[in-house]
């Protein structure tokens, strides 16, 4: 730095044509500045950059179209992204700019979302009833038609038998009362649990998310909800899964590590 100091206060006396400093900047005499001939060039020196891509796919494509002799990859499981950065440091040949770089955040689908989003929430039995019968295509066992049915009919019984029958179509409720608690819905067993069939990001596999079934009885109100089955072991296999996919298009063009930067 001190060379390069020297060299500009001595190009000060001179006055005429700018004078070079190292190729790629000049001084200019009128007003002692020191001008960048970058934007003269045919090129830049090196690629700054910080792109965002929206799918696995493209990251794939971004990191083995512009990788370096050592490019790295981070997968941050807790932030649900992908980071690589193509001009990272090297072991062998030391430090690098790391000014080149690629993100990729796994979209959430948003029937993962929606689902995640009223998960242990209680509910009246007739926004239940609504909720059940906005995602019935989520529903894969027992089936949907069965699931809104047992939300609009069921019969719960603690202390005095209870019955909640609500009509979506005119909101009539019926209630009645008893000592033990069971359920049952008309003929129909009311089950412990149901299965779902979703994916947790856009694009990805569906999967089979357990949902338990919850109702309580609180001073003759009855109220449902349901409780999924471990979501962050689901959440965890998805980002697993794109891991792999990116791994495997990018094995000899990346080293990976397990973090954030």
């Amino acid at each position: 730095m001190k060379e390069l100091f020297d060299r500009i206060t001595g190009m000060l006396g001179n006055f005429g044509k700018p004078q070079s400093v190292d190729g790629d900047f000049v001084v200019v005499p009128e007003d002692h500045t020191v001008t960048d001939l970058q934007s003269y060039k045919d090129g830049p020196r090196r690629i700054k950059e910080a792109v965002k891509v929206t799918t696995a796919r493209s990251f794939i494509k971004y990191v083995a179209d512009f990788n370096t002799d050592y490019t790295a990859v981070f997968a941050d499981l807790k932030g649900e992204k992908f980071t690589a950065v193509m001009d990272y440091h090297d072991p062998v040949n030391g430090p690098a700019w790391c000014e080149h770089k690629v993100h990729y955040s796994c979209p959430t689908d948003s029937r993962w979302k929606t689902w995640l989003e009223q998960d242990g929430k209680a509910m009246s039995q007739t926004n239940f009833a609504i909720f059940i019968e906005s995602n019935l295509i989520d529903i894969v066992s027992p089936s949907g038609a069965e699931m809104l049915t047992i939300s609009k009919e069921l019969q719960a019984k603690k202390k005095i038998d209870f019955k909640s029958g609500q009509d979506l179509s005119n909101g009539d409720v019926q209630f009645t009362y008893n000592e033990q608690t069971t359920g049952s819905a008309g003929q129909m067993e009311i089950p412990q649990e149901f299965k779902l069939g979703i994916p947790v990001y856009e694009g990805g596999a569906k999967y089979e998310v357990t949902a338990r079934l919850r109702y309580r009885i609180q001073e003759g109100v009855l109220t449902m909800w349901y409780d999924l089955l471990r979501p962050e072991r689901m959440a965890e296999d998805a980002f697993q899964e794109v891991k792999a996919q990116i791994e495997k298009g990018l094995s000899d063009k990346a080293t990976f590590f397990d973090g954030s930067i």
